[in-house]
Formats: C-alpha cells, sequence, structure tokens
C-alpha cells in the first residue's frame, strides 16, 4: 500500500532532503529510518520536491510503499494482554479509532475484561486505583503520563525506552518488548514478581529543574 505523508521540519541541523553517500544526516533518510523502527520494514521515501542543508519546510509531501499493514494497533497490544492473562484494562481517552477498538474487543469476547471510559477532565481517579499504567506506544517522546505515575506512586510498564535529563525510567519502568508474544510472556513475570517500586522525589527533581532554566534565562 502507496501511504502520502505532511511533513514539517527545522532543516538547521539537516544536510537538506535527498540522502548523500558522505553524510547520513538528511531528512529522507530520518524519516526512512523512523519508518523502518516503526514497521521493520526498509523503504524508499519519495519526496515532492527537495531542500537544501538547513532549509525548513512547513507542508512538505512525501510518499512510501509498505507490504505490511499499519493499521493503527498500538493499543490492541494492551487489550491482547487481557486474552492471555487476568487482567483488566481501563482506557482513558478518546480518538478516531475508537470504534474500531470497541470493535475489536466485541470481536474477542473481552468486554467483561476491558472497558473504555472515554475522555475525561480528570483522569487521575482513575489513575489512582489502576494497579499500573501501561504505555504501548512505538515511539515517544518522554511522555506526561510518566510523570503523572510518578506522582500517584504508579508503577509504569511501558514499551517506550526513553529519559530525561533529571529521569531513568529505567530505574522507575517496567520495559517490555514491542512484540506482542514477548510482551505477554515480560508483563506476565511483572505481575508475579510484585516489586515495590523505587521512590522519586519530584519535588527536588522540579526544584532542579527550575535551577536550570533559571541558568538559561541567566546567561
Amino acid at each position: 500500500m502507496r501511504y502520502k505523508i505532511t511533513i514539517e521540519y527545522d532543516g538547521l541541523n539537516y544536510c537538506g532532503w535527498q540522502k548523500q553517500k558522505n553524510n547520513k544526516n538528511s531528512i529522507q533518510e530520518s524519516i526512512e529510518n523512523a519508518i523502518k523502527s516503526i514497521t521493520n520494514e526498509k523503504v524508499e521515501v519519495y519526496g515532492c520536491g527537495r531542500t537544501d542543508a538547513k532549509v525548513h519546510a512547513l507542508c512538505q509531501e512525501a510518499s512510501f510503499v509498505l507490504t505490511v499493514d499499519i493499521t493503527p494497533y498500538k493499543l490492541k497490544r494492551a487489550i491482547n494482554l487481557c486474552k492471555e492473562l487476568n487482567i483488566n484494562l481501563w482506557v482513558i481517552g478518546d480518538g478516531p479509532d475508537r470504534d474500531m477498538y470497541y470493535e475489536y474487543v466485541k470481536d474477542n469476547k473481552l468486554q467483561d475484561k476491558v472497558s473504555f471510559y472515554g475522555r475525561q477532565q480528570n483522569p487521575y481517579p482513575y489513575m489512582k486505583e489502576a494497579d499500573y499504567i501501561i504505555l504501548t506506544s512505538d515511539y515517544e517522546g518522554f511522555p506526561v503520563v510518566y510523570q503523572e505515575a510518578i506522582a500517584l506512586n504508579k508503577p509504569i510498564i511501558t514499551t517506550i525506552n526513553t529519559s530525561d535529563d533529571q529521569l531513568d525510567m529505567k530505574d522507575y519502568a517496567y520495559i517490555v518488548s514491542k512484540d506482542e508474544k514477548k510482551m505477554v510472556s515480560e508483563v506476565k513475570v511483572i505481575l508475579n514478581k510484585n516489586e515495590k517500586q523505587k521512590l522519586i522525589d519530584l519535588e527536588k527533581i522540579q526544584k532542579q529543574r527550575i535551577k536550570e532554566f533559571e541558568k538559561l534565562f541567566n546567561s
């Protein structure tokens, strides 16, 4: 299937759009690597035009062909855990794939194990009642939900191995595989261990961040 993407980027640190033999820092190659990290398939991205080094783009279009199905399935990873393990999943939030997930739960007869609560102005009461916070994305920056879970002293099970300058999530979260079969076995081990999580002093971290910001503004 052929996919079209619309791209916006700051080209300051790139050598331009087109791949170059002696420079790996092109927009084209960066996008191809990102697609491969999600789909495990090597692709060729074709742009509608080219940009030179340090040139930005607002609405550049490009296309690529995939042989694998990339229908949104990230939440399905969490839903499928309910097939194999004795757990219940609460889904807070909404989006364009809501009906697809509803049908998937219904088709797999998981209505008694998966509950959809939609968009909530205050999700924290639900998070407070949870035993674990689970994140099954392919790729993200440093998710806000990490800090929310830490503030509520809730252990995190995640497919995203990312940290920031103050928090090393390897010390706090359980990092599991994106492969569903491996994920099930890894989550099963985590649930059986039932280990206590490392406590993190968020107030201390926030004070350190404020100091860092003050340095930036005063420099």
